[in-house]
Parts: C-alpha cells; sequence; structure tokens
C-alpha cells in the first residue's frame, strides 16, 4: 500500500515536471502530422526545368495551376539532382543511394537484392502501392529498369504496349487517365496508400501543337518534330551540323529558331500543368488532400543552348537544378534556401511516416527543414552529382535513322565508342560535380574519353581542349558559364579535396554491375 503510494506521487510529481512538457512538445514537434492512414503521392515530372516554372521565377504563366497549389506547400529553391538522366535520377529518389553505390549506371541496371526500393518499405509498413504514368523510361525501356522500379508495387501499370512505343509517334508520352480513374475507385476506402505518378509529356519532342510565336515561325524547324533524332542532336554552339559529312555546317541557328525551340518546351510544360492541375482538383474533390504527403519533383531539367546544345546531356544546372516541393497536411507554407537533393526524397518519406529509417540511405530527411527548427545537419553541406553514363553510352539507342548514309556515318561515328563500352564493362565513365555554399566544382574525370568520342566534338569536328576542372560562383553565375577555377585556388582546392574523397568512397562500394535485356531505342 505505501508502495503504491509512493509510485503514485511519482507519477503525479513526474507529469507536472519540466522532462514531461518537454516530452509532450518534443512529439508533437517530431511526430506525424499524418492522421494514422496517411496516404504519399509521388508525382516525378521528366525533363522540368526549375526556372521555367512560375513559382520559381519565370514570367510566361507557365504553370498557373502548380503554383497556386504550392503556395499551400514547401518548395525548395536549391534541389539538385544526383543524376542527369530519367530512370538513374529517379533510382536515387527511391533508393537514397547514389548511381555508383546502387550500381544502377545506366537503363537496363539491375539493382542488387541487398538494396530497397521506396514502394518495398512503403507497402511493408501497411500501404497499398500502386504506379502509373506515361514515361516509358520506366514501363518499356529495358526489362532491368523495370523490373527495379516494379519491386514493391501491388500495381505497376501504364497503358502502352511495347509496340506502340516503337512506332516512333509521341503517344506514349501522352497524357493518362489511369491516376484519375484509380483515385476514384479508392476514395472512399480508408487504407492508406503511396502512388508513384510519373509525367512524360514535358519530356522531347518538344510541343507539336499549338503554342506563342508557332504560326508566325517561317524557319527550316517548322513542321517538323523537336526530337533527338530529328533536329536536336545536330544543334551545337548555334549551328546546325551535318550528320553525313563530319564537321559541315548546314545553316546557322537564328534567333527565331531559339525562340521557337524555347517556346515549343515551354509548351510541354503548359500541357502537363494543366494536367497536374486536374489531378490536384480531383484529390480535393474526393477529400484526399487533408490526409496526403504530396511530393512534386523533376528527375532532372533540360538544356536550351546555355551550353550549346539542347536536351539533357551534362551536369550544369540547367538540367541538374530541378523543382521540388512537398505538402504536408497541417504543415505552413514556407521556402527552403538549404540546398538537397534526390537522395533526401526517401529519408523524407519514412520519416514523415514514422517508419524506420533506411539503413541503406545516404541521403537526410527534409523533415527538420520544413518544420523550422534543427538545421538537421544540412549546414555546410556538400551535395554531389554524377554524370553517368556518358550520353555517347546511349548515343546508338537515341536515334531514328532513315537514310543509308546516316547509318554508315552513326556507325562511323560510334563504333570506337562501343568498343570502349566491352572494355569498361562496369561502364564506371562518369564525370562528378559537387556544391557547397553556392560553389560548384566540376571535375571531368572522363576528358579523355570525351576528346576522343564526344558527340558534339565528332560533328563539328572540335579539337579545343576539355579543362578537367570546372568552378562556378553560383550566386553570380548561375548558369555556369565563366570557369574561375584559376582564380579561386583554395576553394577550388577544397572542393576538390572533397569530390576526390566522396568518389573514392563510392567506387569503394562498386562490386559487380549487372544488366538484364537490350536498351529499346526511343526518340
Amino acid at each position: 500500500m505505501k508502495i503504491n503510494s509512493y509510485l503514485k506521487y511519482v507519477l503525479l510529481g513526474f507529469l507536472f515536471s519540466p522532462v514531461f512538457y518537454y516530452a509532450l512538445i518534443n512529439r508533437s514537434s517530431l511526430g506525424a502530422e499524418c492522421p494514422p492512414s496517411c496516404n504519399v503521392i509521388l508525382i516525378s515530372v521528366d525533363s522540368l526545368r526549375a526556372d521555367r516554372m512560375g513559382l520559381y521565377g519565370y514570367k510566361k504563366n507557365s504553370t498557373p495551376n502548380i503554383d497556386k497549389w504550392a503556395k499551400k506547400a514547401v518548395i525548395f529553391d536549391k534541389y539538385y539532382n544526383q543524376a542527369f538522366l530519367t530512370p538513374i535520377s529517379e533510382t536515387v529518389a527511391h533508393t537514397s543511394l547514389h548511381p555508383i553505390e546502387s550500381g544502377v549506371t545506366r537503363f537496363n541496371s539491375v539493382l542488387p537484392e541487398k538494396f530497397k526500393m521506396m514502394a518495398e518499405y512503403l507497402k511493408a509498413g501497411g500501404l497499398k502501392t500502386v504506379a502509373l504514368g506515361s514515361s516509358p523510361e520506366f514501363f518499356h525501356f529495358s526489362v532491368g529498369m523495370r523490373e527495379n522500379f516494379q519491386r514493391g508495387f501491388d500495381e505497376y501499370y501504364t497503358e502502352y504496349s511495347t509496340e506502340e512505343l516503337q512506332t516512333w509517334g509521341r503517344t506514349f508520352r501522352d497524357e493518362t487517365e489511369a491516376p484519375f480513374s484509380w483515385i476514384e475507385d479508392k476514395a472512399n476506402t480508408k487504407d492508406p496508400f503511396f502512388m508513384w505518378l510519373t509525367i512524360g509529356t514535358v519530356h522531347w519532342p518538344y510541343a507539336e501543337g499549338d503554342f506563342p510565336g508557332k504560326k508566325e515561325y517561317s524557319g527550316f524547324l517548322k513542321g517538323s518534330s523537336l526530337s533527338w533524332s530529328n533536329h536536336l542532336r545536330k544543334i551545337y554552339n548555334d549551328k546546325v551540323w551535318s550528320i553525313t559529312s563530319l564537321g559541315e555546317i548546314e545553316r546557322d541557328l537564328e534567333k527565331s529558331d531559339k525562340e521557337y525551340l524555347e517556346n515549343a518546351y515551354v509548351a510541354n510544360i503548359v500541357k502537363t500543368d494543366l494536367y497536374i492541375g486536374n489531378f490536384f482538383d480531383l484529390l480535393k474533390k474526393e477529400g484526399l488532400h487533408k490526409n496526403t504527403i504530396i511530393i512534386f519533383h523533376s528527375e532532372h531539367g533540360e538544356e536550351l543552348g546555355e551550353h550549346g546544345y539542347y536536351a539533357h546531356y551534362d551536369i550544369y544546372n540547367t538540367t541538374i537544378h530541378s523543382p521540388l516541393i512537398i505538402k504536408i497536411p497541417g504543415q505552413k507554407p514556407k521556402r527552403v534556401e538549404s540546398s538537397v537533393g534526390s537522395i533526401d526524397i526517401l529519408p523524407t518519406v519514412l520519416d514523415y511516416l514514422d517508419f524506420s529509417p533506411a539503413q541503406q540511405a545516404k541521403g537526410l530527411s527534409l523533415r527538420p527543414l520544413i518544420k523550422g527548427g534543427s538545421s538537421g545537419g544540412f549546414e555546410d553541406r556538400t551535395i554531389y552529382s554524377t554524370r553517368i553514363p556518358l550520353w555517347e553510352h546511349l548515343a546508338p539507342n537515341y536515334s531514328k535513322i532513315d537514310s543509308a548514309k546516316e547509318k554508315e556515318l552513326d556507325k562511323k561515328l560510334l563504333d570506337p565508342y562501343v568498343e570502349f563500352k566491352k572494355i569498361d564493362k562496369n561502364q564506371l565513365v562518369y564525370d562528378v560535380g559537387a556544391i557547397k555554399n553556392n560553389w560548384k566544382l566540376v571535375w571531368r574525370v572522363s576528358r579523355d574519353v570525351q576528346m576522343k568520342y564526344g558527340w558534339w566534338r565528332k560533328i563539328s569536328g572540335a579539337e579545343d581542349e576539355i579543362e578537367e576542372y570546372e568552378l562556378y560562383n553560383l550566386l553570380i553565375d548561375p548558369q555556369e558559364q565563366n570557369n574561375v577555377y584559376l582564380q579561386n585556388t583554395e576553394i577550388a582546392e577544397s572542393l576538390r579535396i572533397d569530390l576526390e574523397e566522396w568518389l573514392s568512397r563510392q567506387l569503394e562500394s562498386v562490386k559487380e554491375v549487372k544488366y538484364k535485356g537490350d536498351i529499346l531505342p526511343y526518340y
């Protein structure tokens, strides 16, 4: 009896103690914001540049629906992808591993069984899992990559067949109604779900419908598909180069041509914004906005001539600086200035669901930044990116070639590189970059290969030296036009050591890289 009375007083003392109130406050600030049945939707938009969206400062009203939705969300101003090609970059988001660490370094790489994908973690935690969308990289291009992303999904759906993919039309990147139907069917169920929505409608070919300036334009691009195989692979340094006679200029790229290309690219964004706006409207109509974490990001951006070429080819910020917007039920809107990466997405999702952290994860949960408390290790953080595989590894798969003369030339261009790939069985030819405190260092590890086999050098006949290191001050040179490596030796040396040590750790993890299936060609 005396013991019970003693315990009662101890308990009452604890309830009114500062320790108890600290525990309450701590649980309130770090506990799950979502109800027990919280859903997660990850929206991955291919090829979307951050600086071509209204919320990131673009003036042409390209994304009114996303802008409106983002006003109630958390916007990350410095979100960087860890790779520059769609499936390699998205793998980082789903595993929180850099490409060399995971072994996913090309379009038909096989992710080792020892690593888990995001859907596997969430399914194990009780969520229904579904993947839908219009990015063929995840559904068609190779058996290996498709099987990687299928892991953990109860439903893995695309409405386009391999035969349709190979017709070379744009249909395989058209909008799909499947996410709308799925939400309508599941809206009244109480079981939590994870939806991964992949959207490929920003990716080239650039808009084939109407867009501003199209009717007035009368240049050589008019009436043709703005795709890699048709035009983009021939444009370099404001010239259109012959693909059948190396080093020969077909024509200059005029100002009106550049405007036409940009307007066509932005038209893809406008179309995609309308689609996403309709999807957000449906979520609100069904009441799912109240208990759903929505993460909106892009696997990479797009070059629009800033470094001489179009499409996505390198790890400049035009390609790896992408949008990241996260909406958490009950979370006040804000903007985050800290540098973050796609490697942080998986840890963030697991943290908000109060799941155990992924032991494999190399990224950080963004929850401290979102909540506004501790910096959580983001101060003085270095963000790393890898340019792997080189575009030349994929060039044979990305060319629709009609004429015998072009086929003969492509063979001449690419056979030496194909031979090189046989020697480089793990395909570890790459460049790497590091961003820290608004400085960016790019290390051209592959420069000898690029000087011999680089696509743009081959078609243009360029023979200039490729510098081993490039250093950029992103505050005054956000498009990385002025290499200041030699003028800032202390900063350059610090980043160089950082990058070399990081790369050394990456290479220690490489055992054997596996591939499965051929990579289907597309344009």
